[in-house]
């Protein structure tokens, strides 16, 4: 995966401040949102964030940090670092967003399935589709 080009130059705190506010705004406050979000974000860094959302559930879930390696094919140094930003409190909001709870019947690695296809094009046919639409739909 590529990493993803961030200017050095940095945009005026009041700039920020109204630039975040329209982004926010036009995802949030629209029926279009998710369309837009698409729009917006590059292959690359969908897989980026569905990446880093999927180290935070499955550090949630207790899963180690080889393990997430691994399965996530992210080196075991992002996922360190991707921990000690949880211990920090950093992601709390994410936190109690997805706590799953036991009764939702939904396996574990069936939720990381969902996250990591989140806007991501299906690299396994149609077969693989019909599974993640029934997924979504638990």
């Amino acid at each position: 995966m590529r990493m993803v080009y961030v200017s050095r130059n940095r945009m005026r705190p009041r700039v920020k401040k109204r630039v975040d506010e329209i982004l926010q705004r036009a995802l949030f406050k629209t029926r279009r949102g998710e369309r837009i979000f698409g729009e917006l974000l590059s292959v690359p860094e969908k897989t980026q964030l569905a990446k880093r959302f999927a180290i935070i559930v499955m550090l949630e879930h207790r899963h180690s940090s080889y393990e997430i390696s691994r399965l996530l094919k992210v080196s075991v140094a992002t996922v360190l670092a991707q921990r000690r930003s949880l211990r920090s409190g950093r992601y709390s909001l994410i936190q109690r967003e997805i706590a799953v709870p036991r009764s939702s019947g939904r396996d574990f690695l069936e939720t990381i399935e969902v996250l990591l296809a989140a806007g991501i094009p299906a690299i396994a046919g149609p077969r693989h589709n019909r599974r993640l639409r029934a997924l979504r739909r638990k």
